[in-house]
């Protein structure tokens, strides 16, 4: 195993798709993990043999989406990639970049002693997400539902 390579989760695509592309083409990326479909993946140039596609969960939210007009909980979703998408990442891998709020299955230091977590933010923290939110909604006289509870627990989690 090289302890200089990387393994990449994204449940999306995100911007992660380009930091995956970037290292591939450093000869560092060992993995792209995502729920994206392999269509999308292979937009990006990203090596065939370098990247595990879930699409079909992506395309289970999206008809969820349609039929019920309204996206799964999260929280499972995340659940349920991240539980398959541990399988493939080699317990000797140096680095493992992840989105924060889709990651916590994954930080285990028992199966990962050595590894590097590093957890990317695409946006604000829920937190302050919901206090925003909320401020916004009240101003404009619309409602708003703030982050499930469980959704910003699994964010504050991994800090501990």
């Amino acid at each position: 195993m090289n302890s200089k390579k990387f393994v990449v989760v994204a449940n999306g695509r995100f911007h992660l798709f380009d930091v995956a592309k970037q290292l591939d083409d450093l000869g560092l990326l060992h993995l792209l993990i995502t729920t994206m479909p392999k269509h999308t993946i292979e937009k990006y140039g990203i090596s065939k043999e370098k990247y595990i596609s879930f699409g079909g969960l992506e395309y289970f939210r999206r008809a969820y989406l349609i039929l019920f007009k309204k996206l799964p909980s999260q929280t499972i979703f995340n659940k349920i990639f991240l539980f398959f998408a541990k399988k493939y990442i080699p317990t000797e891998i140096g680095y493992i970049i992840s989105m924060s709020g889709s990651s916590l299955e994954i930080i285990d230091k028992n199966k990962f002693k050595k590894t590097k977590f590093i957890m990317d933010r695409s946006s604000t923290h829920p937190l302050a997400n919901n206090q925003l939110m909320t401020i916004a909604s009240s101003n404009q006289g619309v409602f708003w539902k703030p982050n499930n509870i469980f959704y910003t627990y699994r964010e504050l989690k991994k800090l501990i």
